[in-house]
């Protein structure tokens, strides 16, 4: 097998600031084989970590060419690692995103289906210690399509406190230790992963 190749393309700058944040870093990831291959987001192999960020359907799964996913993020360094195998050694690499990355010249990369979802998820407070709340307005998700995994991709048990019809979700996470955790909401339509800080 030959390792992936990731990049960042470039970075948008949002006219107006939504929910925190300005920019729009447009990563891609070159798959040479002629086979998928399968890295889970969330594991040691595949994650994002720095600035604050929302990242907007993160791909697990590299098709044969090219992949492209956009992740929302406050304008700080943010990283995105991705590690894969070169025949029998493994390869790591890192692209960096920031305010002074690149800009796009051309709006293409945008998804404002994608944009518009992420825009409709709130999680607060961020950071929480106890009871968050995650709100999906206009999102059709039942609490099974809700998942938090901690930063190397383990399912964390998710106690549901309270469950509104207007996609509003109380969670307990008190029994969590202190870290970074990664908030999963998937629909039929759309995926959104919400970085969350434990205190």
């Amino acid at each position: 097998t030959k390792k992936l190749s990731g990049y960042l393309d470039c970075v948008t700058r949002l006219s107006t600031q939504q929910e925190g944040y300005r920019y729009i870093a447009h990563f891609r990831c070159v798959n040479d084989n002629d086979v998928p291959v399968f890295v889970p987001f969330g594991s040691p192999d595949n994650y994002i970590y720095g600035g604050d960020y929302s990242a907007i359907d993160p791909p697990s799964l590299f098709n044969p060419g090219d992949t492209y996913f956009n992740v929302l993020f406050d304008g700080s360094k943010t990283y995105w690692n991705l590690s894969s195998y070169d025949s029998n050694h493994k390869s790591s690499v890192i692209s960096q995103a920031s305010n002074k990355s690149k800009k796009c010249r051309k709006s293409g990369f945008i998804d404002p289906e994608g944009i518009e979802a992420l825009q409709a998820i709130e999680l607060y407070p961020n950071p929480g210690s106890d009871i968050i709340t995650l709100r999906a307005m206009g999102w059709s998700i039942q609490e099974d399509q809700i998942r938090i995994t901690d930063i190397i991709g383990k399912q964390m048990p998710t106690h549901f406190i309270r469950i509104n019809a207007d996609g509003i979700f109380e969670i307990d996470i008190s029994m969590y230790q202190s870290g970074i955790y990664i908030v999963n909401i998937s629909s039929e339509t759309a995926k959104q992963s919400i970085r969350l800080v434990k205190q």
